[in-house]
């Protein structure tokens, strides 16, 4: 075999083998090739996501996060997505949230949704919404999913999306991400003059609850303020 020969897996059966081991260190290289091979394995390994599962939950196995995000991806790929996205903030940092694959976008996508479900709830009940009531059930935020979505809102600022961050941030009802986005995303008054813009745009057709809409309109003045030209804005 040449130094540039690849050997290509054709099946999970060695790693799913050593999963039944009983030391940590085995179960995690395990683990490690079946995260590699989820995508195209999981059909194999999903009789076995119950045992990895477990692996994921328990506090004394030491690459339990790993667990969390092959038994996601598996989840995943059975189409088991709520369980799927819990199991991957369980994942924590291991879960990446800039990748461009499927099983990335659409629970990052599942993430935010999610997150933004959550803080409507909450404002509505901390502003007293006519109408609105909710359980403490609805009222819970996952674990780890503000810290998925604040790394998703950081992605956007690095690659130069602003727009999509200024627009998470207004539905999530996170004012200081907007300002944040603004400050870091932009890097002329020009570029902040425009997002200053799509904000407005922004609260026109997202916003219905008057008094958040006022919050933003406010936040975008204050900014605006503080531009050379400020008058460049409409």
């Amino acid at each position: 075999m040449s130094a540039v020969d690849v050997v290509v897996p054709t099946s999970a059966s060695s790693a799913l083998f050593l999963l039944d081991e009983p030391e940590q260190e085995i179960q995690a290289h395990a683990l490690k090739a079946l995260d590699v091979m989820a995508d195209s394995f999981w059909p194999e390994i999903s009789p076995y996501v119950a045992k990895i599962q477990a692996l994921s939950e328990d506090n004394s196995f030491p690459s339990a996060a790993l667990a969390a995000l092959v038994s996601a991806k598996v989840l995943f790929h059975l189409g088991e997505l709520e369980e799927a996205m819990e199991y991957a903030l369980s994942a924590g940092d291991l879960f990446d949230v800039t990748a461009n694959n499927q099983f990335s976008l659409t629970l990052r996508a599942k993430c935010i949704d999610e997150y933004i479900r959550v803080q409507v709830k909450r404002f509505e009940t901390d502003t007293k919404v006519a109408g609105s009531s909710s359980d403490a059930a609805e009222l819970a935020m996952p674990a780890g999913l503000e810290k998925v979505v604040d790394r998703v809102l950081d992605d956007c600022v690095i690659r130069g999306e602003v727009r999509e961050a200024i627009g998470i941030a207004i539905e999530a009802r996170r004012l200081d991400r907007v300002e944040y986005s603004l400050d870091h995303g932009c890097k002329t008054s020009s570029q902040r003059i425009g997002a200053l813009k799509y904000c407005f745009d922004c609260v026109q057709g997202l916003v219905a609850h008057r008094a958040y809409r006022g919050e933003v309109l406010k936040l975008v003045a204050s900014l605006h303020r503080k531009e050379p030209e400020p008058d460049e804005v409409s």
